[in-house]
């Protein structure tokens, strides 16, 4: 769940990550702001103590901000979020090219050729998820419990603390949602590898097939398979 090594390999993203949260917590704010002027406007009419006329249009204002506001606030975290992905994508890629770089025509000794293009397309946005989405909401889901038992804590402590105590569960279902999960993608990421590797040897192939013969039977299924053909030449 909690990658340290992945975090620190990647330190420029952390700016946007904590922005991100701090949005999302500002957002929060405003949601609990909302939710205790529509309380108040609907218990004043159960209670048969309806709001003034002036505090009625001032309550309507004050929704009206505090909706913009956290319409501003998810924006930005959404912006942070793109920012944070967008920063370990292009610092991922870099070093795995360098990388590649360093170690020259030899690295397909140790990797294959689709492993090396798998890796640096499809692993490296598979990171998108967890630095631009898990990651903040890993740490706004420690900070949002926190800042609801302070504020419930005024009116209802007994619920406050029932809903703290409840907080464990999410996590604690996450990851039994991920120890599932993960043994589903190991076995469909082993499968995905072995199809790119099937892919590019036939695709390497068909260029020994069309030295040796172009009108070739096998070349021309290979290559209407592929529809590559009549695209590659010599």
């Amino acid at each position: 769940m909690f990658n340290k090594r992945l975090i620190q390999s990647v330190p420029e993203a952390m700016k946007f990550i904590r922005a991100n949260v701090i949005d999302q917590w500002f957002g929060l704010i405003c949601s609990v702001g909302t939710t205790l002027i529509l309380s108040g406007i609907c218990a004043g009419f159960l209670t048969g103590n309806p709001f003034s006329t002036t505090t009625l249009v001032g309550a309507c204002i004050g929704l009206i901000v505090l909706s913009w506001l956290r319409s501003f606030f998810t924006r930005r975290a959404q912006a942070n979020a793109v920012a944070s992905s967008h920063c370990v994508k292009q610092t991922m890629r870099e070093r795995l090219l360098a990388k590649v770089a360093e170690i020259g025509p030899s690295y397909v000794h140790h990797f294959s050729s689709a492993e090396v293009t798998q890796l640096s397309n499809d692993g490296i946005e598979q990171l998108e998820s967890y630095f631009a989405n898990y990651l903040p909401q890993f740490f706004y889901a420690l900070a949002a419990p926190v800042t609801l038992f302070v504020l419930l804590a005024f009116w209802d402590l007994r619920s406050a603390f029932i809903l703290l105590i409840c907080v464990p569960l999410i996590p604690a279902s996450i990851v039994m949602v991920q120890k599932f999960a993960k043994k589903l993608l190991d076995k469909y990421w082993g499968q995905y590898a072995g199809l790119s590797d099937s892919f590019l040897e036939n695709l390497q192939g068909l260029t020994t097939l069309k030295v040796y013969n172009l009108n070739s039977p096998l070349y021309t299924q290979v290559a209407s398979e592929f529809g590559l053909k009549g695209r590659i030449t010599l």
